[in-house]
């Protein structure tokens, strides 16, 4: 027996002597090592989409490549597309158990977006690159005007470069369109004229004709260049070689794509839904993704938009006896549009009006929005009129962010083409939504984070920054916005058109309603005009999908707010619940749903530790 022990306790003792667990210090290095890591590789990544991008750049505000404009041919697009892919790769070699929560949820986010490319990219020759919302052929003029910023003599001379550009930029623009055109994508015949009539306005004035006007790029350079400290026979060398760049570089390039676009309308169809596209519905499902970040079909989102649609069409019958009006809807609908005391003059005073009781309102809310947030930065918000040039064509309100070095101030354009189309009762509504507390808010928030990566300020997230939007409509009254009821009316107006878009856009796309058919639904549920139902209309035909994001994203973070409220009862504290939602970004709607889950998680355990 004590020869058994002799043996045996040795074996013990090197049991009970077994290396120690992990020292807690080297595995914490090990996590931070980890960390820095990532973000060096989400640096890297960034600095080659800007690279890529000399447009994305000048958007920030970088004078890198200020000479320049995107490749947008199939060559470019396939080299991004491999660059998604590589960066996807090497993603992948991270361990996300080392990463800490904001780190985990950035690897999420640029996971989730690079597969979300990579699925757009199947889909490159299905968009339309014209078209009279978001067509290169107003876009490039307005990004000269409203982004590319002058404040020396090189900035003029890479204006000047740009203009030259345009020409090689627009045979790039036609190979994407003879692409499509193989493929048989071609816009509905009614957007072939309002593109030509962009094209003709960016033609217009002098050096093009012999009118007196100034051509709108000319004046504008003229403008820039007129503010620098030069000399003036300088001043004047710049701007001749501006008007030569127009002459030589901007007309033939213009004309060459009218030319095009004419022969393309001979082959356009009435039918305007994507459906009649090959691989049509598979292609709008995919849109669908890309802009709710979410897996709805196109039968369910129809259904929520019925059901949004009757529930705002009742709080606008509710309405009603504040409004001193009995009646039908759609009678209320034409005594609202009927009533000259809720428009301004179609005059230029008129105008000018508009955007100064614009301005009023939103620094009104800005004063109101501590009982929501806690401390804000109070970054400027500029108002201001759509471009003659593009106004025919433009939404009626929108918001260019504001660029990152500070240099150009965030901005809401007005369009105020026709003010029967701009009613009073409106303006508030369509103020917080692209102001405060909407869109200027939730992007001036983002731009101050710290330590955010560069590309999760720029996340594709229509459902989130427009459900954002809505939902500020929302949160306005609760801070003392609409005062009247007929203010009331317009925001209740302008929610019931967005859950109309829910069954119109659906209804285009999958069901083959006619234009028509999606004009006459807006006129029988909405107080919208033929002709603002007519523009709206034609936007979502030929922007699919997109604006079924504004209810989707609204819905889901109502639907987060009373999660929170209900589960955290009397500890739920609205301002810490946006900064919750907006601390982070914008995100994808499942992300969103992860964050608030981690903050009634946190903050029941903080309610049981006290």
């Amino acid at each position: 027996m004590n020869y058994f022990w002799a043996l045996v306790f040795p074996v013990l003792l090197l049991v009970g002597c077994s290396e120690p667990g992990p020292d807690p210090a080297v595995a914490e290095a090990g996590r931070q090592a980890e960390v820095a890591r990532l973000h060096e590789f989400f640096a890297r990544s960034w600095e080659e989409r800007l690279a890529d991008s000399p447009e994305l750049r000048s958007r920030l505000g970088q004078r890198i490549d200020y000479d320049k404009w995107d490749d947008i041919s199939p060559v470019g697009q396939q080299r991004r597309q491999q660059r998604v892919r590589d960066q996807l790769a090497e993603l992948t070699r991270f361990d996300f158990s080392k990463l800490d929560a904001a780190s985990r949820l950035s690897y999420e986010l640029f996971e989730e977006e690079a597969n979300r490319r990579i699925d757009q990219y199947r889909w490159r020759q299905h968009h339309y690159l014209l078209d009279q919302h978001n067509g290169i052929q107003a876009d490039v003029p307005a990004f000269l005007i409203g982004i590319h910023q002058v404040r020396d003599e090189a900035d003029a001379l890479a204006y000047i470069a740009r203009l030259r550009g345009i020409q090689p930029l627009f045979i790039q623009v036609e190979e994407r369109l003879a692409g499509s055109e193989a493929l048989g994508v071609i816009p509905p015949r009614f957007v072939f004229p309002l593109v030509a009539s962009d094209i003709r306005n960016v033609l217009a004035g002098h050096p093009f004709d012999d009118s007196r006007d100034e051509n709108v790029l000319l004046k504008d350079f003229r403008e820039k260049v007129g503010a620098l400290d030069l000399p003036e026979d300088r001043e004047q060398q710049l701007v001749d070689a501006a008007s030569a760049a127009l002459l030589e570089a901007v007309g033939p390039a213009y004309r060459s794509l009218a030319a095009k676009w004419s022969e393309l309308e001979k082959k356009a169809t009435t039918d305007d839904g994507v459906w009649k596209h090959p691989n049509g519905i598979p292609y709008y499902r995919a849109m669908l993704r890309w802009y709710t970040t979410t897996d709805l079909g196109p039968d369910e989102i129809h259904e929520l938009g019925l059901q949004e649609v009757a529930r705002v069409q009742d709080e606008l019958r509710a309405l009603m006896p504040q409004l001193d009006f009995e009646g039908t809807l759609p009678q209320l609908f034409a005594h609202m549009r009927e009533r000259s005391d809720l428009f301004y003059p179609d005059t230029e005073a008129g105008r000018e009006a508009y955007l100064e009781e614009t301005a009023t309102r939103i620094e009104a809310m800005r004063a109101q929005l501590a009982k929501a947030f806690g401390s804000l930065p109070q970054e400027p918000l500029v108002v201001q009129r759509v471009e003659p040039f593009r106004e025919r064509s433009a939404g009626k309100a929108f918001y260019q962010r504001a660029a990152a070095d500070g240099s150009r101030p965030g901005t809401y354009y007005v369009n105020l083409y026709r003010m029967s189309e701009m009613p009073k009762y409106e303006l508030e509504a369509l103020a917080y939504h692209e102001g405060i507390p909407g869109h200027h808010l939730q992007r001036t928030l983002t731009r101050n984070l710290e330590g955010l990566p560069e590309f999760r300020e720029r996340f594709p997230a229509t459902a989130f920054t427009e459900g954002w939007g809505l939902y500020a409509e929302r949160l306005a009254k609760e801070l003392g916005g609409y005062a009247s009821p007929v203010a009331e009316y317009g925001r209740l107006s302008q929610e019931l058109a967005r859950a109309v878009r829910l069954v119109v856009d659906t209804g285009i796309h999958v069901q083959q309603w006619t234009r028509e058919q999606a004009i006459q639904y807006h006129l029988d549920n909405t107080p919208l005009s033929r002709a603002a139902a007519t523009k709206a209309v034609e936007r979502y035909i030929v922007y699919p999908g997109q604006a079924t994001a504004y209810t989707v994203g609204l819905l889901r973070i109502v639907a987060l707010r009373e999660q929170a409220s209900a589960d955290l009862g009397p500890d739920f504290d609205l301002r810490e619940f946006h900064r919750i939602l907006l601390g982070s970004g914008p995100v994808s709607l499942n992300a969103a749903q992860r964050l608030v889950n981690r903050h009634i998680e946190s903050s029941r355990a903080e309610g049981r530790e006290r």
